[in-house]
């Protein structure tokens, strides 16, 4: 074990080898969503775009199109005009700093290494945070070098996602789902319309006698972002709406599915194979309907929480390390993802 405060080549050799191991798995599992995503990671090479390629499935015919063959519509696969999303990729930092105080109180490897220890896991909550706000928050459309929130990708079904716009001719494959839950209109796309005096509240989601029920919401977002067999696997709802279909759920179903167990998190279950979750980032009033078969995760192969030499600070008497993730969160099917807005949030 080498001496502290004298060889801090070895001291960051003996860090990376037996704290950074699993270190993303640390700084996920308390997201639920983010631990959904990160067990399908998949790197990218580099580069200044992430290139995800696409899913959309919109040929008829019953063989396998290869390539050069043609699809059921006639067009020649090599010819398709979108056939990769591209996606910025965006840098989060922790310091991880030693003061000249720490490096002079501190004697001993095993000591040195512990406060290292310690920084790293101060390091981990603030990646934890970074990365939990901005998963469902304001997205990079706001926040500068952001990562990409749930939001970005799906909230407006025609927007321009990964350089492909979805309300241009001949993209409608490209374009989320979105359900207006009422208005006073009686819109196209809502599921019901609120007339008169009518006010959508958040007890008519869990009255089983109520036409307006939760799962009535959820049936119907469930059925407009079906892709195949496939369906959404995990809604993410704000806390107050998670509670109504708790209610919703008989006393048995609400007991059974939280003691099935989900790595700590309270998760209720719809229909057969998908989950609701409620994060406190969910913005009111709104459900996101989410296929994570086409959702990723991709980090640069090179940059995946990744520590940099401890080197001293100008102008302080210090070092720091910096910990290191570049990447983003990409989609390569929109159309299977949905959102539910103008859901009741008193």
């Amino acid at each position: 074990m080498p001496e502290p405060n004298a060889n801090w080549d070895e001291i960051t050799a003996v860090v990376r080898e037996n704290f950074l191991p699993g270190y993303e798995q640390n700084v996920f599992e308390g997201n639920f969503l983010l631990n959904e995503l990160a067990k399908k990671k998949k790197t990218y090479d580099g580069g200044s775009k992430i290139e995800e390629r696409l899913v959309y499935g919109t040929h008829t015919s019953n063989w396998m199109a290869e390539f050069g063959q043609r699809f059921g519509d006639g067009t020649p696969e090599n010819t398709r005009i979108m056939t990769v999303a591209e996606y910025e990729p965006v840098t989060a930092q922790a310091d991880v700093v030693i003061s000249l105080k720490d490096d002079a109180s501190v004697r001993g490897a095993g000591k040195m290494l512990d406060l290292i220890e310690a920084k790293l896991e101060n390091a981990k909550e603030s990646m934890q945070q970074f990365f939990s706000e901005h998963i469902l928050g304001e997205g990079s459309t706001n926040v500068a070098n952001s990562c990409n929130s749930m939001y970005d990708l799906i909230e407006v079904d025609d927007a321009t996602v990964g350089g492909i716009d979805a309300s241009a001719v001949g993209n409608t494959w490209w374009k989320s789902q979105n359900l207006l839950a009422g208005n006073d209109a009686g819109n196209g796309n809502a599921l019901f319309a609120l007339t008169g005096d009518d006010a959508y509240t958040l007890d008519k989601l869990s009255d089983p006698t109520s036409e307006w029920t939760i799962r009535k919401v959820l049936a119907k977002i469930d059925s407009m972002c079906k892709f195949g067999v496939k369906t959404p696997d995990l809604y993410v709802v704000p806390q107050n709406i998670w509670d109504c279909y708790e209610q919703y759920l008989t006393e048995k179903q609400a007991l059974e599915q939280n003691q099935m167990g989900f790595d700590g998190f309270d998760v209720l279950k719809f229909r057969s194979n998908a989950k609701v979750i409620a994060d406190p980032n969910a913005q009111d009033g709104k459900i996101l309907a989410l296929n994570t078969n086409y959702l990723k995760l991709r980090p640069h192969q090179d940059f995946d929480f990744v520590m940099g030499d401890f080197e001293k600070v100008s102008g302080y008497n210090a070092r720091s390390a910096d910990l290191t993730w570049i990447g983003n969160v990409t989609c390569n099917n929109r159309r299977t993802q949905g959102i539910v807005t103008g859901m009741p949030t008193s």
